[in-house]
């Protein structure tokens, strides 16, 4: 009789925890989106970062950076349950995001909720979807430069990738430079160049020259141009083995996407009477290598 009224004893408490919610079962321990926020699909968002909001490839300060989003600049959130965190003296949590066609990780105090998404609003036309790298700025005096790449420039306070984020400037944006060649050639962000020292708005810092445009220098930095009547083609691999992707005719445009061999003077090699080296480029979507021996740069003089 003993064990019967025990055993009634513990089935009462039991059914008592469980009415109680089974004590901290309900608590949010996972650093993430602690607000209660709804995950709403492409719900749009506007940047509220005078220098620019890092778009990462992974949700913390050290994830790689993507690209630099511009101040103002319209973003679709994928998903809000990232981890936790404060940054600068902001608490948020991280956010997929979507700008333009690149995805990845920003953090959510930087963001003012909502803005203008074209995903779900009115569609741009064909025509201003596509960007026509035939149309561009170019720089009225020696010492002007104004911003190639099409995510926009960090200036940072060394010539250094890991120099401090000073202020971004966006595309096509003017800039003072001061002085050229702060550092060696080197490769960053796939790409060869120097530091030069510049001046937007009235901060001071160092941009990588191949993301500006230049007087004396390269016009187009982003792209260079197909210099053989044949065309070249796009293969998967940097040799003349690779399977062939695409070809690109003559005088048409390719993207530079990766060209860090060219620091390499061992990995030089002459195609028929071309010397160059295999370089990654995208054409019409497409991305693959191709040999630099048939290609030519945008410079000053070709115009």
């Amino acid at each position: 009789m003993k064990l019967s009224v025990q055993f009634f004893s513990l089935l009462l408490a039991m059914a008592f925890l469980v009415s109680c919610g089974g004590g901290k079962e309900g608590n949010n321990t996972d650093g993430g989106n602690k607000s209660g926020e709804k995950n709403s699909l492409g719900e749009a968002a506007t940047v509220n970062a005078p220098s620019g909001l890092t778009l990462r490839s992974t949700p913390k300060t050290e994830g790689e950076q993507v690209t630099l989003i511009p101040n103002k600049e319209a973003v679709t959130i994928l998903d809000k349950n990232g981890p936790g965190a404060t940054i600068d003296g902001k608490s948020g949590s991280w956010y997929k995001i979507k700008y333009k066609e690149k995805e990845g990780y920003v953090f959510s105090a930087f963001l003012s909720m909502g803005g203008t998404n074209t995903s779900k609003g009115e569609e741009q036309s064909e025509e201003q979807k596509v960007f026509d790298s035939n149309k561009y700025t170019i720089p009225e005096a020696e010492d002007e430069g104004i911003v190639a790449a099409r995510s926009g420039v960090i200036l940072r306070d060394q010539p250094s990738t890991e120099g401090k984020q000073m202020s971004a400037a966006p595309y096509e944006a003017k800039i003072k430079i001061l002085s050229f060649g702060e550092s060696e050639q080197m490769c960053v962000g796939g790409r060869v160049g120097s530091w030069y020292k510049v001046k937007y708005k009235d901060k001071e810092g160092y941009v990588f020259s191949p993301f500006v445009r230049t007087y004396n220098g390269l016009r187009n930095p982003m792209y260079m141009l197909v210099d053989t009547k044949s065309g070249v083609t796009l293969r998967d691999q940097p040799t003349a083995q690779g399977e062939q992707i695409i070809v690109a005719p003559d005088a048409e445009n390719v993207e530079v996407v990766e060209e860090c061999d060219m620091l390499d003077k061992n990995k030089e090699q002459q195609i028929e009477d071309k010397k160059g080296w295999w370089i990654k480029v995208k054409y019409k979507g497409k991305t693959g290598y191709v040999f630099s021996g048939f290609l030519k740069y945008y410079s000053a003089v070709a115009g």
